[in-house]
């Protein structure tokens, strides 16, 4: 069967500022077989797993055509970091003591395929450039969004963000979190809301 990648086969290591050849429209399907396969490598061999060879090994696909989606591997990361889905969307119909109450209860599940590529990713984020930038856009810009939907003000409730911030990060690394830590995230949460005439009775009532 034809497959365009194996028109060109090219090393490697080929140099980052390597131009995206023009010819046939890119294969969608093809395109997400890749990001899925990259996927499954960064979480089962972590970021130095995930090389062109072994990529293209295990999709039976040739490395032109990984190099005409991404100029490297680090490109590819940095795409599967940015459509990483770590976060809920913001859902003005949710009453905010659920939508906090969710949130939570999440961290005390296994992590999602997604958190599993942004723990694989961690590392690297410290030390790229890109791969910083999408890590920030989940864990500040994302998650600011979630809180303001729900009647938050990131700039005023900051340890709320922040234990959130550190909550989400210990559960991609560490897995499923103990209840007792998640409820304090969802007692300080509702308290801010509380604050902001998003929730009442939070303080007669710690359950809420």
């Amino acid at each position: 069967m034809y497959l365009e990648e194996d028109l060109d086969r090219q090393p490697v290591d080929a140099p980052t500022t390597r131009p995206r050849s023009p010819g046939r429209p890119l294969d969608p399907v093809l395109t997400d077989r890749l990001r899925e396969r990259a996927a499954t490598l960064l979480i089962e061999r972590g970021s130095a797993g995930l090389t062109a060879n072994l990529l293209a090994a295990h999709t039976r696909a040739g490395k032109a055509g990984i190099y005409r989606r991404w100029p490297d591997m680090r490109a590819l990361e940095a795409e599967l970091m940015e459509r990483a889905e770590l976060l809920p969307r913001p859902d003005t119909d949710t009453p905010p003591p659920l939508a906090v109450r969710a949130l939570a209860e999440s961290w005390t599940q296994p992590p999602t395929r997604s958190a599993q590529v942004a723990a694989a990713l961690l590392g690297r984020a410290s030390l790229d450039p890109t791969l910083r930038r999408a890590l920030h856009g989940h864990l500040h810009d994302d998650l600011d969004a979630w809180w303001t939907g729900l009647g938050g003000v990131p700039a005023e409730d900051a340890t709320v963000l922040h234990l959130a911030r550190a909550l989400l990060v210990a559960h991609w690394v560490s897995g499923p979190l103990d209840r007792e830590v998640t409820a304090t995230f969802v007692h300080l949460a509702l308290r801010a809301l509380e604050d902001r005439g998003r929730v009442t009775g939070v303080a007669a009532d710690p359950s809420r």
